[in-house]
């Protein structure tokens, strides 16, 4: 998995579109947003233990060119990765609330997602 987010960071560092063969990374995050709609995982722990990740990938892939949109409009399919959507709002609702915060201050900026970009491809050597 290191290697397929690793993978993942580097083409969405160099701008390149990705396509449905590149999606192990958010076929686990929409695995993981399905469990937490359904209640099979507890949002408090998925909060604590995926919060940061789950945010800012979907940061990373909608931020400037939507990746989502895209790879939605190119199978046709409306619902693809609509959970893991759904996790990413609902996981930025439990942020604000545990934290106390606004929105605007728990969506990550431009640096935070190159930053977090850049952490993930240095996973694998």
């Amino acid at each position: 998995m290191r290697n397929q987010r690793k993978q993942l960071c580097l083409t969405l560092k160099m701008g390149k579109w990705i396509d449905q063969r590149d999606d192990e990374v958010l076929v686990f995050l929409e695995t993981l947003g399905l469990l937490t709609r359904q209640r099979i995982l507890n949002e408090d722990m998925v909060w604590s233990e995926f919060c940061w990740e789950v945010v800012r990938y979907y940061a990373a892939l909608t931020r400037d060119r939507n990746q989502i949109t895209h790879l939605r409009e190119a199978s046709h399919d409306k619902t693809l990765y609509a959970e893991f959507e759904w996790l990413s709002n609902r996981l930025l609702e439990l942020d604000c609330l545990q934290r106390e915060v606004s929105r605007e201050v728990v969506i990550p900026n431009q640096a935070e997602i190159s930053n977090f970009l850049d952490d993930e491809i240095a996973l694998v050597p």
